[in-house]
Formats: structure tokens, sequence, C-alpha cells
């Protein structure tokens, strides 16, 4: 039996929603641990990949977050064994800054960002399913 995902959530509205679906849907379990709640994490011998959701905190926000360092250990760690792991918004910061790179703060909780380049949307956007995932799939 395949081993479950683990999908670590920051805060109660961003849950797994779509990306539970696809896992769900080729047969893959997942746990959630509602870091926000508990700072429990699973140990990496018992997870086959990790999902790391978004916040409105940064990924150095270790004074008001003390889980923080925690997760960028241990997304490091997952990243080292060679387990697949996907980070959406705080997550991708999060991946970004366990291998040293930078992230920076925004003017607002919720504008923090690893720099990006700018997008244009294109007749296929509002039908990609990364579009409305972001946008729409990622809330509950």
């Amino acid at each position: 039996m395949t081993k479950p995902w683990a999908i670590v959530e920051h805060v109660p509205f961003e849950g797994p929603a779509l990306f539970g679906t696809l896992l769900a849907e080729r047969g893959i379990r997942f746990i959630e641990y509602p870091t926000y709640r508990a700072s429990e994490l699973p140990a990496l011998h018992d997870i086959g990949g990790l999902v790391v959701m978004g916040g409105p905190m940064g990924a150095l926000d270790d004074v008001t977050r003390p889980q923080l360092p925690r997760e960028r250990n241990f997304i490091k760690k997952i990243v080292d064994a060679g387990l697949p792991m996907l980070g959406i918004c705080l997550g991708a910061q999060l991946l970004a800054a366990s291998f040293g790179s930078p992230t920076r703060g925004g003017r607002t909780e919720h504008d923090r960002f690893v720099p990006r380049p700018r997008r244009e949307l294109t007749e296929s956007g509002p039908r990609s399913p990364m579009s409305f995932a972001h946008r729409r799939g990622l809330y509950r």
C-alpha cells in the first residue's frame, strides 16, 4: 500500500481542496496537518509526499509563527530524501527559504512572495487548472 501524503495547512481557509481531490482520484491517501491548531508534523518515513499550503504570513516570520523553522527543516529533509513536494504560495516560499533562497516581505501580510515574472492572461487561461486552483480551488 502507498504511504499517505501529508498536507500542511497554516490557516483554516487554505485546505487541500483541488489537490486533495487530485490525490484521491489517483488513489493516494492524505493526512492534513493543521499547524494553526497543533505543531505536529509526520515522521519522514511515514509519508509518500508533501503538499505545503499557503497562508498570510511570510516564510521567515519566525517570531509570530514559531513553527516555521521546524517546517523549513522538514521540507529540506523531504526534498533531500527524494520525496515529491509541492509548495503553494507560502509553501513555495518555505521551499525556497529551506534551501537558502531569498524571499521578501510585501507591504501587507498577504503580499509576501518569491519574486516572479509578470504573466499575461490568454484565452486558455480561465480554463487552465492552475489558474482555477489558485484563485478558487484552494479555498474551502
